[in-house]
């Protein structure tokens, strides 16, 4: 026999966990399509790279309803105003964006040391490495950064999650146990 405890509005507590749910998602997608179409009117044919670029402007609102903090982050609205989106670099990803537990992967993830020549695929004409650079500047100021460790989101964009819940291995998208590390998240905290 059910107790008004066990019930809301006539609902079991299960049917409700449900349709709450659904509607917490209904309202938080609405709330970032309205920010998104907002934000499209803001940079649409800003610059003249995508003016010659007869691509439409991507589509991230799926990618931006889990990873918003990215919307205004420099590195994705430069290459959104120049119509590269977050599936040209990360893939698809359907399994990730439909995976509610956030335990599937995106399709490509990048090792610090593959930053580089992942960037290099579209951004060829670059004349120093990221590393030279920084070398000459060592030379004549004396900094104590470590060229070797640079990379092109040194100066270009961190494009990382800095409040990690889940974490992956960059190479291999395995899930990473609380407590254990790899080579390629060195220094990332879940």
């Amino acid at each position: 026999m059910k107790t008004e405890q066990d019930c809301v509005l006539g609902l079991s507590k299960p049917v409700v966990k449900v349709l709450s749910g659904f509607v917490m998602g209904f309202l938080m997608v609405g709330f970032v399509a309205g920010i998104w179409n907002h934000s499209l009117w803001a940079v649409a044919g800003s610059t003249e790279a995508a003016a010659k670029n007869d691509k439409p402007l991507p589509d991230n609102s799926s990618c931006f309803v889990c990873h918003a903090n990215f919307e205004d982050e420099p590195l994705s609205t430069r290459h959104f105003k120049a119509k590269i989106g977050c599936v040209d670099c990360h893939g698809e990803s359907l399994a990730h964006r439909s995976d509610e537990n956030n335990t599937t992967p995106p399709d490509k993830m990048y090792a610090k040391e593959d930053i580089e020549p992942a960037c290099k695929q579209c951004h060829k004409t670059h004349n120093a490495s990221p590393r030279e650079v920084v070398e000459v500047y060592l030379k004549r100021c004396r900094d104590v950064a470590d060229p070797a460790k640079l990379t092109c989101t040194n100066c270009h964009g961190k494009h990382q999650m800095y409040h990690r819940t889940i974490l992956w291995d960059k190479r291999t998208g395995r899930l990473i146990p609380p407590n254990e590390s790899t080579p390629s998240n060195a220094g990332q905290q879940p």
